[in-house]
């Protein structure tokens, strides 16, 4: 028994430092000059959302909107803090924070859900996805999923059908 509990531990330690290796990766990669120009783009047009959004207390004065509700709604996150309203860099810090955070959440709820390799492969496609998922939203569509798949196999049709159209208004 004490032997299969310093296995998990092991497991755990193991698929908590590659995740940890990633992210900093990502982060790193997110920086550089070569690709943050680039990929700094959409961040761009959420701060500019968020920004019209807690000036104005609306997002009427939106003249071209491409995004669901559930995504504007997510674009504010941020804002929450004053300074990121008006300050683009803090606001994408706040953003990459808020996505940083978004993987880790994958990988508590891979985790709940699946064995050792699958979480390790989980880990595998976020590094081979690269710095571009720091810089959108998508990581938020893909959790709520991923939690509603968890929902479905729980035998929780409802919540699970919830989690969907929440997903949706989102993407």
């Amino acid at each position: 028994m004490v032997k299969l509990h310093i296995t998990k531990i092991k497991e755990w330690l193991i698929l908590s430092g590659f995740t940890t290796l990633v992210l900093l990766i990502l982060l790193w990669q997110a920086k550089l000059p070569v690709w943050q120009d680039h990929l700094q783009v959409d961040v761009v047009s959420f701060f500019n959302r968020n920004h019209d959004f807690w000036l104005r207390g609306s997002f009427k004065a939106i003249n071209y909107n491409e995004y669901q509700p559930g995504a504007l709604l997510f674009f504010l996150l941020p804002g929450l803090q004053p300074e990121a309203r008006l300050d683009f860099y803090t606001y994408e810090n706040i953003f990459f924070g808020l996505n940083l955070f978004l993987i880790w959440l994958h990988f508590f709820v891979y985790k709940l859900q699946r064995p050792f390799l699958n979480i390790l492969s989980f880990i595998m496609i976020i590094a081979f996805g690269g710095p571009i998922l720091l810089f959108r939203f998508e990581l938020l569509v893909s959790l709520i999923i991923l939690l509603s798949f968890y929902f479905w196999g729980r035998k929780r049709p409802g919540m699970a059908l919830i989690l969907l159209g929440v997903a949706t208004s989102i993407k």
